[in-house]
């Protein structure tokens, strides 16, 4: 039986040069700057897609409020909830989230609910964050998956360089 010795340590290494690219904080710090951007995005667009609009009452209010002046964006009244999201990562994460002192109503923002007094009102879902979904089973928006696909590509592509 003829048998050899086949020295497979350059795969081996591109393999382990391919794994360093694909793990660890820096690109995860990097997929956390497009969760960023795309949340940006959706407020500048008003949603994508576009997000229920607001209600006459809360026009009124709003204007009323503000005397007679507001820039009646979509969740954009003072700019309080986009300036509370940031994002977070690690060695094995990326996330996003808003909230902070206004979780609650960043919360019912993002995935719709009744909210009010006595729960009467019913806010529609307008996903700011870059997913769609419920809390426990999100799903990351079009263009949100299609940045961070490409950003993983690179670093592949980029760790046979």
């Amino acid at each position: 039986m003829y048998s050899a010795d086949i020295n497979i340590s350059p795969a081996t290494n591109a393999f382990n040069s391919v794994l360093h690219a694909l793990t660890g904080a820096p690109l995860l710090q990097k997929i956390a700057g497009v969760l960023e951007y795309e949340t940006e995005e959706n407020f500048a667009e008003q949603g994508r897609p576009n997000w229920a609009p607001l209600a006459p009452a809360t026009k009124a209010a709003r204007l009323k409020r503000n005397n007679g002046s507001s820039v009646l964006m979509i969740l954009q009244d003072h700019g309080v909830m986009a300036a509370s999201t940031s994002s977070e990562f690690g060695s094995n994460f990326a996330l996003i989230g808003a909230g902070g002192a206004s979780k609650d109503y960043a919360t019912i923002q993002q995935i719709g609910g009744d909210a009010g007094k006595n729960h009467q009102a019913h806010i529609p879902g307008r996903p700011y964050l870059p997913f769609t979904g419920t809390i426990d089973a999100p799903t990351l928006q079009p263009s949100a998956e299609k940045n961070i696909l490409e950003l993983i590509s690179d670093a592949a592509r980029n760790s046979f360089r």
